[in-house]
């Protein structure tokens, strides 16, 4: 069995890597993940990469662990998207590698993008809709493309910089009253119209 892990933002959240040390004994497991593709482009396809991923965007969210994997494949993570979105939405995630370790591979690019994208996958030479499980840390996005082929989707919390239920954690700087904290049952809009000076 093949599984597919894709995240958008903080990919090595812990529960994310939760849920793939989760599914390594089940199959074939992909994590889709930003940064490396220099030095794998160095090293060249079929040598080893040793190094620290994850963590880069601060450790608050995500942790840096240390990996060894094979680099499998180089390659431009370009591809035309069709999803949440738009339809035929450029997306130029810069140069790319696969990198396997084990029954695990990680798509590594130079951008970050959509990296639960079925067309992404797809350029790393993987097809998504043949895999048992598809693993796509979004709230909502993935649902465009995914819905009409899924047999089931199933939602879970798992911590993250932008958590689906924000409005259970106490935030101590925010003005109140504020949706979702608050019921807002007076709230209506106001339109305002301003001339071009305002708006400079």
């Amino acid at each position: 069995m093949r599984i597919l892990v894709s995240n958008d933002d903080g990919y090595l959240a812990p529960g994310l890597l939760a849920l793939a040390d989760a599914m390594r004994p089940l199959g074939d497991v992909t994590v889709v993940a930003p940064e490396i593709v220099e030095a794998a482009q160095r090293l060249g396809i079929g040598r080893r990469w040793t190094g620290s991923i994850g963590g880069v965007r601060g450790s608050r969210f995500g942790i840096s662990i240390q990996l060894g994997a094979a680099v499998e494949k180089i390659f431009d993570a370009r591809f035309v998207l069709n999803g949440h979105l738009g339809r035929n939405l450029a997306i130029d995630m810069g140069r790319a590698a696969v990198l396997r370790s084990g029954q695990v591979h990680v798509i590594v690019t130079a951008r970050s993008g959509p990296h639960f994208a079925p067309e992404l996958f797809q350029a790393a030479g993987f097809d998504p809709f043949s895999v048992s499980v598809v693993v796509a840390k979004s709230p909502a996005g993935f649902r465009a493309v995914y819905t009409d082929k899924a047999a089931a989707i199933y939602c879970v919390r798992a911590p993250g910089c932008a958590p689906s239920d924000f409005w259970k954690y106490e935030y101590q700087q925010i003005h109140r009253p504020l949706w979702p904290w608050d019921e807002i049952s007076s709230w209506q809009s106001r339109p305002r119209l301003f001339t071009s000076s305002v708006c400079r």
